[in-house]
């Protein structure tokens, strides 16, 4: 298709949000720049713009085609979801909290947004039991989020709750090679001194 209309912004679009999936961040460059040098104002050039900063620690180039891109498309909801998460990372939490729960207002069945409000409330306020509801409404919208289950599993785990094995054992039972998954379970049977769950995994 680029053969036929070297032109068309969409398609590299698409073709540059694939590169960057595979880490292809040269190709991605090269077909974000050719799409901004063509038209600066489009959106999803933006996002991928900012991707490829936050991929190779530029984050001041994220931060500024994150915010264009929520300037020019306020409704539009990667963009603003994406700078949530990056004020989230350099620990600006209120800046994040606003973002987020604009997103939340834009589109309330957003599981990102619901789990990056469960760190928040992890992260800003201490607040585990709090931070774990809110996992848990991200994974009710999304059965198979595993870093949502991950989070319920590990803080679960923390305060000693039995529930933490249901979390493991979704983990394990979406992918048996996850390690990760088979150590948490076996440590928090190790913490009950449950030694024989504790040696099978």
């Amino acid at each position: 298709m680029i053969r036929e209309d070297p032109n068309n912004l969409d398609v590299l679009e698409s073709r540059a949000r694939i590169y960057l999936r595979q880490q292809n961040l040269k190709y991605a460059q090269a077909d974000v720049s050719a799409i901004l040098a063509m038209d600066s104002s489009r959106i999803v050039a933006l996002e991928l713009f900012g991707d490829l900063g936050f991929a190779t620690n530029q984050t001041r180039q994220s931060r500024d085609a994150w915010t264009k891109c929520m300037a020019l498309d306020p409704t539009y909801v990667p963009c603003r979801l994406k700078m949530a998460q990056l004020y989230h990372v350099v620990t600006e939490f209120e800046k994040s909290a606003v973002l987020v729960d604009r997103v939340l207002e834009l589109d309330p069945k957003n599981p990102e947004a619901h789990f990056l409000k469960g760190l928040l409330m992890r992260d800003a306020l201490g607040d585990t039991l709090m931070a774990i509801s809110w996992f848990q409404k991200a994974i009710d919208i999304a059965p198979d989020y595993t870093e949502a289950l991950d989070m319920c599993g590990v803080l679960y785990s923390a305060i000693k709750s039995p529930l933490a094995i249901g979390y493991f054992n979704r983990l394990i039972e979406l992918n048996p090679l996850n390690r990760m998954s088979l150590y948490n379970r076996g440590m928090y049977y190790l913490g009950k001194e449950d030694w024989n769950g504790a040696l099978e995994d």
